[in-house]
């Protein structure tokens, strides 16, 4: 399907690493604090070792990374120097801005004669301060956040909006969570690659 060729194409957006960054901060923040507790004394080995043991069992969100990195953090332990300067990455991450892929706000003016929709995953209060923070809130229809994004939540949207699915582009970063649930349904999709994907 070409955007040219239909106005009325309805274009479903995910948002975090679609429309801003988003595992960057992740990662600079644990990389942050391995390097952190690395420099005290521990090896390599020992600390990729904890903190895949952690993430395992991560909860979800911002809030449950941060949760994480404080039990990982925990495992530790440190001069009260290094706590202090770890204590910094705790709030560095927590207030990271949200900050916009280059080029996308120009590209949603472009696109403003179709209409457009945010279908994410996530904790929702998150994720809809992320929206009203971005910059970009006016674009939207509508944001829906789901628990998990598959064939069946996908499906269920495009239900609950009126949405065709002949008439519908999926855009989004991830080949498991967005490509592959929009094609198997009959969505046209479109992978958003770039340097900061999973």
């Amino acid at each position: 399907m070409s955007l040219e060729d239909n106005i009325n194409t309805k274009l479903i957006f995910d948002a975090d690493d679609t429309l801003w960054y988003d595992s960057k901060y992740f990662r600079e923040f644990s990389t942050a604090l391995k390097n952190k507790i690395l420099n005290v004394g521990y090896s390599k080995e020992y600390i990729n070792k904890i903190f895949q043991l952690v993430i395992k069992d991560c909860p979800p969100g911002e809030d449950g990374w941060i949760k994480a990195m404080f039990r990982f953090v925990g495992e530790f332990s440190l001069r009260s120097s290094a706590s202090e300067e770890i204590e910094k990455y705790f709030r560095n991450f927590k207030n990271h801005p949200v900050e916009l892929l280059p080029g996308m706000k120009e590209m949603l003016m472009d696109l403003k004669e179709h209409d457009k929709y945010v279908y994410t995953k996530g904790i929702e209060s998150e994720q809809i301060g992320k929206i009203e923070n971005s910059g970009v809130k006016e674009f939207f229809i509508s944001i829906d956040v789901v628990e998990k994004k598959n064939s069946e939540n996908l499906r269920k949207f495009l239900d609950s909006r009126n949405i065709d699915k002949n008439k519908a582009i999926f855009i989004g970063n991830s080949i498991k969570n967005d490509i592959i649930p929009a094609v198997d349904i009959g969505i046209d999709a479109i992978w958003f690659n770039h340097p900061w994907n999973h």
